[in-house]
């Protein structure tokens, strides 16, 4: 147990006691919204912020630490204080963090407040607030799995504060990443507006709270800076955050019926987990094809934004059952203004007054219910990810079941290159030009398991993705790719070179062939072998990709060699 320093006020000083008693730490039960922002340290020494340090007791329960290995986490944070110093990271210094910013300067959290928190025990969506830098991608996300603590955990690992004998300004992150979950290590270090004295970038809606801050800066460093972070799709952003799959998907018939379909769908996988971050089309959409006249902005929506689909419900009005949709703007302001808003009259038509208390909410966070038709005309865009087998069986481990049904998990790491004569171009030109089959290959086989879910023709589930890697870190142009899926016959199921070219002239891939910077597909299959070619737009570019699987079955995958004959 920390013990806290007595507080000496200073003498002749009426403005000092005042002061004083905004240093106060907060009671446990006080909401940290209505705290008042503590003074920061005038010193911003290291040795001053060590002696400080001392003089801070964490609210957020300790949790065991991780065993410590050299030169990660735990190893440089007992060097550091066995040296009295506070940690800087060698990999990742402001001059690599931000090229030019003006008016900026790097502050630790005692700097910028007097009593900073690391987290807080009853987080939440609400707690991430977007500032100056475009990564809404990251945040909407970020708010998701802020509200699921089988996936926060994950992320952000327990026992760090800025507590006596454990701060030392190192703090790390767990980050997925091409097949791999990364612990990346960062110094507290923080861009501020030397002007104001405020974060440049994102905070938590408390001001003495820094996960939020701390853990953009380490995705920053997972993709270079954060420059490199500006500016994306929320699909990537929850394939780093959660480990899963993520998919594309456009609207593009509005009719009842395919409506009907959609929220049917939303509605099931909403109940398994999966994760929703919609997206409303770039201003340049609404000047070419809406009719209308009436921009987003004007009814509360952002152009070109990524948000968070954070519920789903249908309600009986005195006009009959209504669907709606709740989506939440990571800006932590800025609202839907039409039908169903927060001060719409449309709410005095729902019969059930309970309800309607409880879905009403007067305070102005950025999160808002909106009907599902105007929905699907302002979010042209809802990138969804499906959550992989071990965050599942975490999830069921904590008491919180998402789904009965489990996936398998298969991937394969792969190359497109001219040199290694390893990229035959894009599907059916290269067919045509006789190349094709120079792509990778590989052959994937389903089996059944006793708890493969099967439909009427005795398919299951099966999701695969192709991930284009080193592009963003790299501020590369990220390539159009694809693939394409072959059944093989029982005769064709075992082959050790890769088909020839007459192959893929006599037979016609079971999928549609979309082009995209993150191809994804779900789809039901049958039980038995397939034959799957990620392949390349473009001829004669060079790129890495990572193919993964997700099926209702159990999967091997195998690379087919090259055929020297």
């Amino acid at each position: 147990m920390v013990t806290k320093p007595k507080k000496v006020p200073r003498k002749n000083s009426k403005r000092s006691n005042n002061r004083s008693k905004s240093l106060v730490l907060p009671k446990k039960n006080r909401n940290f919204d209505e705290q008042k922002r503590s003074a920061p340290l005038r010193d911003k020494t290291n040795d001053n912020v060590l002696r400080h340090s001392a003089s801070v007791d964490e609210l957020y329960p300790i949790y065991p630490r991780r065993q410590k290995t050299q030169h990660g986490f735990e190893y440089e944070r007992l060097k550091c204080i066995r040296e009295r110093r506070l940690y800087e990271d060698p990999e990742f210094s402001p001059e690599v963090a931000i090229n030019h910013h003006p008016k900026t300067e790097w502050w630790r959290p005692f700097t910028i407040v007097k009593n900073p928190r690391f987290f807080t025990p009853n987080v939440s969506r609400h707690d991430i607030q977007q500032m100056g830098l475009g990564d809404c991608f990251f945040l909407a996300p970020l708010s998701l799995i802020a509200d699921r603590t089988e996936l926060i955990r994950r992320v952000v690992p327990a026992g760090q504060s800025f507590a006596k004998n454990f701060y030392a300004g190192i703090f790390h992150f767990c980050l997925w990443k091409y097949g791999d979950w990364i612990d990346i290590v960062i110094d507290d270090r923080l861009p501020v507006n030397v002007k104001t004295g405020q974060l440049r970038f994102t905070r938590a809606r408390s001001y003495n709270v820094f996960w939020v801050s701390l853990l953009e800066k380490a995705f920053a460093k997972l993709y270079g800076s954060y420059t490199n972070i500006q500016g994306g799709h929320a699909a990537f952003a929850m394939q780093n955050l959660t480990g899963g799959i993520s998919v594309f998907n456009l609207w593009q018939n509005q009719s009842k019926k395919h409506l009907d379909k959609v929220w049917q769908k939303l509605v099931m996988e909403f109940k398994l987990g999966v994760l929703f971050c919609p997206k409303s089309p770039s201003l340049r959409y609404w000047l070419l094809n809406d009719i209308s006249k009436l921009m987003p902005e004007d009814m509360g929506i952002q152009s070109g934004h990524a948000y968070a689909l954070t519920g789903l419900k249908e309600v009986q009005t005195t006009n009959g059952l209504v669907r709606l949709v709740r989506v939440r703007n990571p800006w932590g302001r800025l609202e839907w203004n039409g039908n169903w808003s927060r001060h719409s009259r449309l709410w005095q038509t729902v019969l059930d007054s309970e309800e309607r208390r409880e879905m009403v909410d007067l305070r102005i966070n950025g999160e808002f219910w909106i009907g599902f038709e105007d929905f699907t005309k302002y979010f042209k865009n809802v990138d969804r990810c499906y959550l992989g087998p071990e965050v599942i069986a975490k999830s069921n481990e904590m008491g919180g079941k998402i789904s009965s049904c489990h996936f398998d998990y298969a991937s394969a790491h792969g190359e497109w290159s001219t040199n290694k004569n390893t990229n035959g171009g894009g599907f059916p030109k290269a067919i045509r030009r006789g190349t094709f089959f120079i792509n990778p290959q590989y052959i994937v086989t389903l089996k059944v398991r006793p708890d493969s879910v099967k439909d009427q023709k005795g398919r299951v589930l099966v999701i695969w993705q192709i991930v284009q890697k080193f592009a963003r870190e790299h501020n590369l142009k990220q390539l159009f790719s694809s693939c394409v899926v072959y059944k093989l016959t029982n005769r064709m199921a075992a082959p050790q070179k890769r088909f020839g070219n007459k192959f893929f002239e006599q037979n016609a891939p079971m999928n549609n062939v979309e082009y995209s910077i993150l191809t994804s597909q779900r789809k039901k299959y049958a039980f038995g072998t397939y034959l799957f070619v990620p392949f390349c737009h473009k001829f004669s570019y060079d790129g890495y990709f990572l193919l993964r699987i997700y099926a209702n079955a159990d999967i091997t995958i195998r690379k087919l060699e090259v055929n020297t004959n």
